[in-house]
């Protein structure tokens, strides 16, 4: 990965926690976007070259001017790593899925990188954009069927896209990780890679090139959908 700027998105924790930590210590500029203002400024006393915005994603406005403000600060080829994500683990009717739930679910994990991904490549000199997916995205799980949905309308929109920007020079890239360690997936599923480890091989997917990368188990999954995708829902369905 050349020494491009890298923003990342849900950077203050997990997975974008340790992706922005390994990025500084290669010596790359980080735009670290995250909610949590704590969170940003514990990153920022690290005295590394790290430009912080904080921005509720779930918020179209905020998501917007965020990637306008990135865009205008932005000197030199960047990557765009969209990787917010959250996944409430309850059932579709269950009554903490009020409309506002709903919406909040749709607007970070699938409104919110279009948003940013429309707003810096149109003004910025954005070189590759990637998507941090999850297998939930090929098969769904009942307790999350929102962010399933969300997730397989961000792979299709990085298909989509992909087709559209043959003449951009532009990488759309997808990186499906199996569960990782942190605290949205509490209390659920067994074998889980650390975020450390997510975050060396997100940076080596971009590096790679390669349109998508599936890790570690993400990688047998994908195998398993191939074969037999009512076998693959099945897993899936009890994570």
């Amino acid at each position: 990965m050349a020494q491009e700027t890298i923003i990342i998105t849900g950077a203050s924790r997990g997975i974008g926690r340790a992706l922005t930590e390994l990025c500084l210590q290669r010596g790359h500029h980080v735009v670290a976007v995250a909610r949590n203002v704590g969170d940003l400024e514990r990153l920022s006393a690290t005295g590394s070259p790290l430009q912080c915005h904080s921005v509720d994603l779930s918020n179209p406005q905020q998501a917007a001017a965020a990637g306008e403000a990135i865009a205008a600060a932005l000197t030199g080829g960047a990557i765009l790593v969209n990787n917010a994500a959250t996944q409430d683990d309850w059932k579709f009717f269950d009554t903490r899925n009020t409309a506002d739930a709903l919406t909040c679910n749709v607007a970070l994990n699938l409104t919110a990188p279009i948003l940013l991904t429309r707003t810096l490549c149109e003004t910025a000199p954005i070189n590759a954009v990637v998507f941090i997916q999850s297998l939930l995205s090929l098969e769904p799980k009942g307790s999350a069927a929102v962010y399933s949905a969300a997730k397989a309308g961000l792979g299709m929109f990085a298909k989509a896209l992909r087709l559209q920007s043959k003449d951009r020079r532009l990488r759309l890239q997808e990186v499906y990780l199996p569960l990782v360690d942190t605290e949205m997936t509490a209390g659920r599923g067994t074998g889980k890679i650390s975020p450390e480890v997510a975050a060396e091989q997100i940076c080596e997917a971009i590096m790679s090139g390669r349109p998508r990368t599936y890790v570690g188990k993400a990688k047998l999954m994908a195998a398993i959908h191939w074969l037999s995708p009512a076998l693959a829902g099945f897993i899936l369905s009890r994570m």
